[in-house]
């Protein structure tokens, strides 16, 4: 079993770097990987984990009713064997609300799960956790979508101002953030702001990348 949730462990890792370059299939087929010895070893959470980066990744190859299923397995494993109100059932409530925010347009219905991962989260974490921060970006893209553009500011600085806290000021997340606020600005027309925050992000991106 050691062995097992090892070899499991590792996968997930090298799935994890490879996500990171956007190395998108061969990232899932480690993550599958990972997930079937998790299974075998009814190690549940991480099971739970795999499907939701599996679910991400499917994401952002558009392959959303794919992201949709994975979603829905999580939940079902997180029903089933996990306690209630758990991270990983956050995050699927995420995917889900991505499901429906990208493939649908159907802002109303991506925001009760968007808020449902916010509810599970606030009661799990601390206030200034990066899972709260997250909750915070995605409601933030939501308005942002929806031309709500001082509603999606004000969550962009709070996930801001929590990934300062956990991350530091030259990490490319924090960049994201950074990236997000610029973008608000900028439709706002407040250009000169707007501009402060893309070179915020471009020197964190210009240090991690060069």
């Amino acid at each position: 079993v050691v062995k097992d949730t090892l070899l499991a462990s590792q996968y997930f890792k090298k799935a994890d770097s490879l996500l990171i370059e956007n190395r998108y299939n061969s990232s899932i087929a480690l993550f599958e990987k990972a997930k079937m010895l998790y299974e075998s070893n009814k190690v549940w959470e991480k099971v739970a984990s795999s499907y939701n980066k599996v679910s991400h990744i499917q994401k952002l190859k558009s392959d959303f009713d794919s992201s949709l299923k994975s979603a829905n397995q999580v939940i079902e494993i997180s029903n089933q064997y996990l306690k209630k109100n758990n991270k990983e059932e956050a995050h699927a409530y995420d995917n889900i609300g991505h499901y429906y925010e990208q493939s649908e347009s159907d802002f109303k219905t991506a925001s009760v799960y968007f808020n449902k991962a916010f509810e599970i989260r606030k009661e799990i974490f601390p206030e200034n956790h990066e899972d709260i921060a997250l909750s915070y970006d995605k409601i933030g893209v939501l308005y942002h979508r929806q031309g709500l553009l001082i509603k999606a500011l004000d969550n962009y600085k709070k996930c801001l101002n929590i990934r300062l806290q956990v991350f530091g000021e030259h990490h490319y997340i924090t960049s994201k953030s950074y990236d997000r606020i610029g973008m608000a600005y900028r439709g706002l027309g407040k250009y000169s702001v707007a501009l402060e925050y893309y070179n915020k992000a471009l020197i964190i991106r210009i240090e991690t990348y060069g």
